[in-house]
């Protein structure tokens, strides 16, 4: 055991150190990783020198030519990120480092180096070079837009549209990080996508159940490319993920609907491409956007439906690269439908990183809290957010999404069912801890005036909400409902729209 408040380590070359974190620890970020001395990245994403960075999850720390680092409880570094700070400096100042089989600190439940030999090294080296495969791509769709000519357009957009297909805990939102990181050291803007709605990533999918995209230019702030969702607040603007809301985390439960959001995201992502692509021969931003591609995380389905449900991603969004992560059912079954086709689809197969871990429900459970909390900015469990909104329930229009069933109708009453897949069910309320998506006002509007029922279940979500508590009616008032909300202010519209089991408990 340490006799000391931090662990200072030292990795060789071409070593990574791998750290699995209990669910307290994801949850409150109560441990933090600081650089000494050398380089690193987690993620393809360098670490500063001297800057602790809190963790918030089981995290990868990767060198390429050596590196000193130190793990130490979070609150040692508040208020100070420099060598000033006392457990850093008696980090740097300490002659010997600490043997990390005999290290124990509250909410380290293992770590380990993994040395050059193993695997971290062929992971890492085949992820730099996919990455220089996608530079090559880049780079010919960059010349290919730049001349605005008439064989640039027979061609088409010859970015890398990626894809990156695994099964639960296969380290495919690991990957998308890491070429996403390794896209922008170079000056590229890529679209990142999540088409998982079992995972919630924090600036992308901030709660379970969505399909999000966002550009890492600062996200979809032009309206005239796609839904757009800006908000100011007393910090602001906010400006969302382009997000659609499936409201379950249960693949199986709603296949069609989520084929048809699949279909929705390729249909805003194409439209976003194509005004980048109208504008790249004259603007140096577009040109850089609409060369860089997308970087696309796929569903945990590895099954005979899910791989059905790949093929059906790759055709809307028209993928032209797909990595799939040590599964090689899935990769041979890609192989051979792609193989001396008419479709141009590279499928790259890359070995699962030995340090992915199958994460226990507390952690997941951790996992998916922490990026709620960031989002509705709750800086500790059981507290308030950045704001709440209460409101008379007789005021929201509250529309619950549910899987078709015989006999389903569509709300409002009389109105013919337009999709096999989903009816719309009108509440008089919502359960405690229940998430809800916020619809744009014009959604709304095409719904209760046109019976638009698409504009609403499958268009793009202006934020969400989580119900907080609940009041109780006074007369003929009837009840209200305290929502806590990402930002203050008035909410986009009144129509509320939730699925089928997402919630979240602030606990």
């Amino acid at each position: 055991m340490s006799a000391f408040k931090s662990v200072k380590l030292t990795l060789s070359p071409s070593s990574e150190l791998r750290l699995s974190l209990s669910a307290s620890s994801v949850s409150s970020q109560i441990l933090s990783v600081t650089l000494l001395k050398g380089s690193a990245e987690i993620f393809g994403t360098e670490l500063g020198l001297t800057t602790p960075l809190p963790t918030s999850s089981s995290l990868p720390i990767f060198t390429y030519y050596g590196c000193q680092l130190l793990i130490h409880p979070s609150e040692v570094a508040v208020g100070d990120a420099g060598p000033k700070n006392e457990i850093i400096s008696e980090a740097l100042n300490r002659q010997d480092d600490e043997d990390i089989d005999e290290v124990e600190l509250e909410g380290l439940e293992d770590a380990y180096i993994a040395e050059k030999d193993g695997d971290s090294t062929i992971t890492s080296i085949n992820i730099v070079n996919t990455h220089a495969q996608l530079e090559v791509m880049r780079d010919a769709a960059r010349r290919s837009l730049a001349s605005a000519g008439e064989a640039a357009k027979e061609e088409g957009n010859l970015s890398p549209r990626v894809l990156i297909v695994g099964d639960a805990d296969s380290g495919k939102a690991s990957l998308m990080k890491t070429l996403a990181s390794y896209a922008l050291k170079v000056g590229r803007q890529p679209l990142v996508c999540s088409l998982n709605p079992k995972r919630a990533i924090g600036g992308l999918s901030n709660v379970e159940g969505c399909l999000s995209a966002r550009s890492l230019s600062g996200g979809f702030k032009d309206a005239a490319y796609v839904d757009s969702f800006e908000v100011s607040s007393a910090s602001g603007a906010i400006t969302s993920p382009l997000t659609f809301y499936y409201g379950s985390t249960d693949l199986k439960k709603n296949e069609g609907f989520y084929k048809e959001l699949v279909e929705r995201m390729g249909e805003s992502l194409a439209k976003r491409e194509r005004a980048c692509e109208d504008k790249a021969p004259s603007s140096p931003n577009a040109l850089n956007e609409a060369s860089s591609g997308i970087i696309c995380m796929a569903s945990e389905r590895v099954d005979a439906a899910g791989v059905k449900l790949h093929l059906h991603t790759i055709e809307q969004l028209r993928i032209n690269v797909v990595i799939v992560l040590g599964h090689d059912s899935v990769y041979n079954k890609l192989q051979k439908k792609f193989s001396g086709g008419e479709d141009k689809v590279k499928i790259i197969k890359l070995p699962k990183s030995g340090g992915v871990l199958k994460k226990e429900a507390a952690v997941r459970s951790a996992s998916v809290s922490r990026c709620a909390r960031s989002y509705f900015g709750v800086e500790k469990a059981g507290e308030t957010g950045r704001a709440v909104i209460t409101k008379p329930l007789m005021d929201l229009d509250i529309i619950q999404m549910e899987s078709v069933a015989v006999g389903g109708t569509m709300l409002p009453v009389g109105q013919a069912q337009v999709s096999t897949n989903v009816n719309l069910k009108k509440l008089d309320g919502l359960g405690m801890n229940v998430i809800v998506g916020i619809c744009h006002s014009k959604a709304a509007s095409e719904y209760n005036e046109g019976g638009n029922a698409e504009s609403v279940y499958k268009g793009a979500m202006a934020g969400f909400l989580r119900v907080e508590k609940i009041l109780e009616g006074d007369g003929e008032g009837g009840g209200r409902i305290v929502l806590m909300s990402p930002v203050e202010g008035t909410l986009p519209s009144n129509m509320l729209i939730c699925g089928e089991g997402v919630t979240w408990v602030n606990g």
